[in-house]
């Protein structure tokens, strides 16, 4: 059964999204969830219209995530896991498309935006995903002045994160400011008062806070070291722009700029192995060798995108033809570079998780989305044990961000636009130009050149945040090995590993 709007042929876009946005608000607070996805029925075929305006398409977007998200709240108890997550699929599906537009719309969106980042923040924080939760909900604090859910919501996030950290200085340093967030947002109790049980939400992870860590600790400042962002400007300016984009593999960077982040300290934690066990070899080498392409892709994409006085070197006496708009250089090639590389981590990834976790997969087939899947396409044994690892089922989330032709239902609408943009520049010929005219057809590839360094820098996040994933999961099922371990009376060898010096390397 439809809602009852007025056809979209007797009245004007704008009037229709008005009232689908009051049905929306009338069937929540009914608890209709059958009216509700009628009304999504309706939004989603309204998207489909040509020449939409951007805040058309974002509004509409925004309310078919949170309606989405309404749904699950309203049918929790009587929902199937099968039902659950394919509502939350859609749910950030629709969040993230929302999410890809809002950026291009003119004037003040502040409400707008500052909802829109915080609820989708939401949905990414309740499927695992914490690291880029707190990103959104960052963003949703910054752009427009600091917004006490948003603010709460982070504090909340890093309380979450803490709990899965190995190192312990890093720990309390997130739960520190984990209790300087909510303390701001709690600042807004009559904000936040409109909002439900909100404020008591905040306030009771204060106090639990309050209770494991002295008011001394919590109520001042920490004292972070008087560390540097590098001994020359160069370093200095390379490594502020990764800290400010929080690209070091470093927990702390979602958290905070200090100096003291610059760094990609995370690996693996302590690791369990059986006596002659020669496996760690290749664990501690693989994870090497997938922080190395990380890192190198990072600097390659930031030498790309400098300004440069001249010609690089490597550019120098170089014949080439010019065609109008195409954009050939040495900085270009670098962010492709980076691209292709970063890809390829991910797959690394997966590499690493089939040994790991034993899954037994055909080398030659295993790729990011695949490990989730058997031959017959079931649910690998890698997705029950996502019930026992919070970071497990983040990476699990992730993956669901990136497009397979044999698994085509993504959370991410632009995701077949990098599967093949990749396909592209590893197979065929693909051009940067100047300017929004790109195009591509079946031999040649354009992209704008704003465009591909949008697109590097976003799988760049993507893909630190998958390896972060990784080494939370890695930890947490160390913890488990070790728990049983010791519950069964045996004795735990633990591998002693040593860290290669600068000078080194």
């Amino acid at each position: 059964m439809n809602p009852k709007i007025n056809s979209p042929i007797d009245q004007t876009v704008d009037d229709t999204i008005i009232e689908l946005t009051r049905s929306f608000d009338k069937y929540k607070d009914e608890k209709d969830s059958t009216q509700t996805r009628a009304c999504i029925e309706t939004a989603i075929l309204l998207l489909t219209k040509e020449n939409l305006t951007d805040e058309q398409i974002v509004s509409l977007n925004y309310s078919v995530a949170t309606a989405y998200s309404d749904i699950i709240a309203m049918d929790y108890k009587n929902l199937n896991q099968e039902e659950k997550e394919k509502l939350y699929e859609e749910c950030i599906y629709y969040f993230r498309a929302a999410l890809d537009n809002i950026e291009y719309l003119s004037g003040d969106v502040n409400g707008l935006y500052q909802q829109l980042y915080t609820n989708a923040g939401n949905a990414y924080s309740e499927v695992g995903r914490v690291l880029e939760a707190m990103r959104l909900f960052d963003i949703a604090s910054t752009k427009y002045g600091m917004f006490p859910m948003a603010c709460g919501n982070k504090g909340l996030a890093e309380y979450k994160l803490a709990h899965f950290l190995y190192d312990p200085n890093h720990l309390h340093i997130l739960a520190h400011h984990s209790y300087s967030c909510l303390v701001n947002a709690l600042k807004h109790k009559r904000y936040l008062d409109l909002h439900g049980n909100a404020s008591d939400f905040f306030e009771s992870k204060k106090q639990i806070l309050e209770a494991n860590y002295p008011d001394d600790f919590l109520s001042n400042p920490m004292n972070l070291g008087n560390y540097d962002f590098g001994k020359t400007k160069k370093e200095e300016k390379y490594r502020m722009w990764a800290t400010f984009n929080s690209l070091f593999l470093n927990e702390l960077n979602d958290a905070i700029t200090d100096p003291i982040v610059a760094t990609d300290y995370l690996h693996l934690p302590s690791m369990i192995y059986s006596v002659g066990d020669d496996r760690w070899k290749f664990h501690y080498g693989m994870i090497n060798q997938i922080k190395q392409e990380y890192v190198s892709a990072r600097y390659i994409f930031y030498e790309g995108i400098q300004n440069r006085k001249s010609a690089h070197l490597a550019d120098k006496e170089v014949l080439q033809i010019e065609i109008e708009m195409d954009v050939n250089s040495f900085s270009d090639f670098s962010i492709r570079m980076a691209f292709r590389t970063l890809y390829s981590v991910l797959d690394r990834i997966a590499f690493f998780m089939n040994e790991y976790f034993e899954l037994g997969m055909n080398v030659g087939k295993v790729s990011f989305r695949s490990i989730w899947k058997t031959k017959d396409g079931q649910e690998s044994v890698l997705v029950d044990r996502c019930k026992n690892n919070y970071m497990l089922n983040a990476i699990y989330w992730l993956s669901k961000d990136v497009y397979d032709e044999n698994y085509k239902r993504t959370t991410k609408p632009a995701s077949k636009e990098f599967d093949t943009l990749r396909n592209r520049m590893e197979h065929r010929y693909v051009v940067s130009v100047l300017g929004n005219t790109a195009f591509n057809d079946d031999y040649i590839y354009q992209i704008d050149t704003v465009d591909l360094y949008r697109k590097t820098l976003e799988l760049m996040k993507l893909v630190r945040e998958a390896i972060l994933y990784l080494i939370f999961a890695i930890h947490i099922e160390e913890k488990h090995k070790k728990d049983l371990s010791e519950q069964e009376g045996k004795l735990i060898p633990q591998l002693k590993t040593n860290i290669m010096p600068d000078i080194c390397k």
